[in-house]
């Protein structure tokens, strides 16, 4: 019990440390966090990264559609999309100001390639 423990901790900070990565657009860290889909099955940590991946998609937001559409075969999008976090727990008007947030940021991208992907994450959010 004791071993799993420190190893979720582990995954806590090493989590933490991607999401500040992935806040600062770094290209790796946000194609580790997308690829990661395809070896992770533990349930929390999969909803960590959903909240990670999530936020992500103010940061650049073109680029959250591709990663979205190159990993589409892994990844539920109403999962990413809405899951907010625990900031957002019991506070539906912050629920419904991060939502048109994430629907403005992804009407935001003029992508054409990225269009259908595009209108599935908006018909999700509205």
């Amino acid at each position: 019990r004791e071993k799993q423990l420190r190893v979720t901790s582990r995954i806590d900070c090493d989590l933490h440390t991607l999401d500040n990565y992935i806040q600062a657009n770094n290209y790796y860290a946000v194609k580790a966090s997308f690829g990661l889909y395809a070896i992770i099955v533990n349930g929390s940590v999969c909803s960590s990264l959903n909240i990670i991946n999530g936020k992500y998609l103010h940061v650049n937001p073109e680029n959250f559609l591709n990663e979205l559409k190159n990993h589409r075969h892994l990844i539920r999008f109403s999962k990413i999309l809405g899951n907010y976090g625990l900031d957002f727990v019991d506070r539906f008007k912050a629920q419904n100001v991060e939502t048109k947030k994430r629907i403005i940021s992804l009407e935001s991208v003029s992508n054409e390639r990225l269009a259908l992907i595009q209108s599935e994450c908006i018909a999700i959010l509205k």
